[in-house]
């Protein structure tokens, strides 16, 4: 599977996290246009060393594991800058660099997490339980708002 690469410094995204994300540079630009227009994920790697320390060419530089980002919104800015919301997906490992896009993308195998110790389903319960406890923790303090807030509560319990 080959996938765009958004690499980081200082980061990684675990599977499950929300991560904001603010996009300027033209070949992130480039790479959201490219996400956007396919439906499918990317990939969010870690820089592992900077231009600073090292004079290795960047595809060099970057952690061969990564995860899949999954885009959950995305607000344009009038500078053609771009405010996105991504939630971590599957871990993956690097098998092969591309480096024919303006962006690093790569073939990738995706490397799934172990079977929750817990059991089937427990975190998305948590997560399910967590969400409708904030919601009523919200409709309590604005009562006033209570249809509007049911309107707007994503679906999805991690993004509450």
């Amino acid at each position: 599977m080959r996938v765009p690469l958004f690499p980081l410094p200082q980061l990684v995204l675990f599977p499950g996290v929300v991560l904001p994300l603010y996009v300027f540079e033209p070949r992130y630009r480039e790479l959201l246009a490219d996400v956007q227009a396919s439906g499918q994920p990317f990939g969010i790697v870690r820089i592992v060393e900077t231009s600073e320390t090292s004079d290795r060419p960047f595809h060099e530089r970057v952690s061969r594991v990564g995860t899949l980002a999954h885009l959950r919104q995305a607000s344009p800015h009038e500078d053609g800058t771009s405010t996105v919301l991504v939630v971590g997906g599957d871990r993956f490992r690097v098998d092969d660099f591309h480096l024919d896009r303006p962006y690093l993308s790569a073939d990738v195998t995706v490397w799934p997490l172990e079977p929750d110790l817990l059991g089937e389903g427990v975190a998305d319960e948590a997560a399910r339980g967590a969400a409708a406890q904030l919601l009523t923790a919200l409709l309590r303090l604005r009562p006033g708002n209570a249809d509007e807030l049911r309107e707007a509560a994503p679906t999805d319990p991690l993004l509450m």
